[in-house]
This record gives C-alpha cells, sequence and structure tokens, in this order.
C-alpha cells in the first residue's frame, strides 16, 4: 500500500517514516524514562498491515508501549497477523458502537487494550458492561 506524503509544515505521523522515528525518538527524549509512550495511527491515513508494522521496531527502539489502532477496526485478520509480527501492545476498540462489537474485538485475541468510548457502547450500563468484558478475557 502506497503511503501519501505529508504537506509541507503537516507535523501529524504517518506519512514519513524516517521523520515519525526521528519525532518518537525526540518525543522519549523529552519524557520520563518510565512515562508510557503510546501512538495512534489517526482515521486520516489507511494502513495495511506492511505499513502498520513497519515503524513499530523503530519505535520500540526507543520504547514503544502500545499503538492505538494502527489498522481499521474491522480488519480482526490484520491485527492478528500484526500481533504475530509485534513486541509492543496493541489497542483498538474506541470507534465500536455496540458491546457485540466490543466482544468481537475482545474474543479476537488480537489486542491487548481496548477503549470503549461507554457513549457509544450503551453509556454507563454498556460501559459496565464492557468493563466486565474485558475483566473476564483479561486484557
Amino acid at each position: 500500500m502506497k503511503v501519501g506524503m505529508a504537506k509541507r509544515g503537516d507535523t501529524r505521523l504517518g506519512y514519513e517514516h524516517d521523520r515519525d522515528v526521528r519525532f518518537v525518538a525526540g518525543l522519549r527524549e523529552a519524557m520520563r524514562p518510565d512515562a508510557l509512550l503510546m501512538t495512534d495511527r489517526g482515521q486520516s491515513l489507511a494502513w495495511d498491515v506492511s505499513v502498520a508494522t513497519r515503524p513499530t521496531p523503530a519505535f520500540a527502539g526507543h520504547g514503544l508501549t502500545c499503538m492505538e489502532e494502527p489498522l481499521e477496526p474491522t480488519d480482526v485478520e490484520g491485527f492478528g497477523c500484526q500481533r504475530q509480527q509485534v513486541t509492543c501492545l496493541i489497542g483498538t476498540g474506541e470507534r465500536e458502537f455496540t458491546l457485540r462489537g466490543c466482544r468481537r474485538v475482545i474474543e479476537g485475541g488480537t489486542i491487548d487494550l481496548i477503549g470503549v468510548d461507554s457513549g457509544r457502547a450503551g453509556w454507563i450500563t454498556g460501559g459496565l458492561k464492557a468493563i466486565e468484558l474485558v475483566e473476564a478475557a483479561a486484557v
């Protein structure tokens, strides 16, 4: 998959690999050594597994803790492939609109973190049910 180039002056990550690695390295240097470092693909990028896994080893060298939603949430097979290729935590779920969707993501066994938007998953009651799913699956 071809990744588009960032426009001049654009500071978003995900368009230029070397620039992204330099940014993450600088960010890590500016952080406390024990601080957790997480990246998020952002919805404007259409990554497949080969693109999503490319920066991970370089980012891991700077203490990357987690990649949030490196793929589209519906790419269950892609998350499975990525899980086999990376050592950092993988997170997704913030765009799940139902508890059934949360359950599908959790039971897929390919993620470590799920970010549930309780407003989308049934508010407080739905959020509590999502927590029960998370606790039962130990993710």
